[in-house]
Order: C-alpha cells, then structure tokens, then sequence
C-alpha cells in the first residue's frame, strides 16, 4: 500500500510541476553551418546571471540552419542570449573590451553596445516562442 502512495504522490507533483511550467521555445535561424559545432541557448532571471552565469543553459549540436529549444519556467523576468560557439569551449569568447567574438542573438538587442539585461528582458506568463536570426 505504502507503495501505491508513493508513486501516487510522485504522479501527482509531477503532473502539477508539467502543468504548472511555462514554455519558452527559442528558434535561432540564420546559423552558419560551417563553422563552429555548438549553438548555447541560455536564459538568465536577472542581471547578474546575464549572459555569463545563467540559470538554465541548452547546447545543441549545429547540423542546419535553424535550431530550436524548449526551456520550462516559472512566470517572471527573463534574457535570453544565443551564441554560436565556434571553436567549442562553451563560452563566449570576447575581444578585449568586452564585445563578443562569436556571433550571438539576444532578445530586444539592437547590436549597439553590449548586451544587457535590463533591455533585453520580458516577463514570460504565458507558453511563448521567439525567434532571434544569427547576423555573421
């Protein structure tokens, strides 16, 4: 009996966790297949997590043009930024004032200055899906 509890409860919390997540889907499009292995998809819930750090993180094997990604959230403020990693270290390389070496896609960036945050974000409260295109 106590196991028909248990798998009864892990049923029911997960059930509730499905139902509960948000879906952020990410579509990159424009992506080089030529060079570089790995596109990084990350989402960050703050501006200390943004880019470098952040909270979840997908890498996908590049094999065309245009990939896309489920992230599963809670409702609240989030970035997302997209690098392609070109030489596979999985991170995002920089010029030594800061910009970014390899190509990257970031909601609401208008490729002037550095990506930040605060510009970037949106409040997810419903399943959602954006599309960024890689510019090389």
């Amino acid at each position: 009996m106590n196991k028909f509890k248990y798998i009864f409860t892990l049923f029911f919390i997960a059930t509730f966790m499905k139902l509960s997540a948000i879906t952020l889907t990410i579509e990159v499009t424009n992506i080089d297949t030529e060079i570089g292995n790995n596109l990084v998809f990350t989402v960050s819930k703050n501006a200390e997590e943004f880019p470098k750090k952040p909270s979840k993180k997908q890498i996908v094997k590049i094999s065309n043009s245009t990939h896309s990604v489920k992230f599963f959230l809670n409702e609240g403020y989030y970035g997302v930024y997209v690098y392609h990693d070109e030489n596979g270290n999985k991170e995002i390389d920089r010029y030594f004032f800061g910009m970014p070496k390899e190509e990257i896609a970031v909601y609401n960036y208008d490729y002037f200055g550095m990506p930040e945050f605060e510009k970037s974000k949106f409040y997810l409260k419903e399943d959602k899906k954006i599309t960024l295109k890689l510019d090389y």
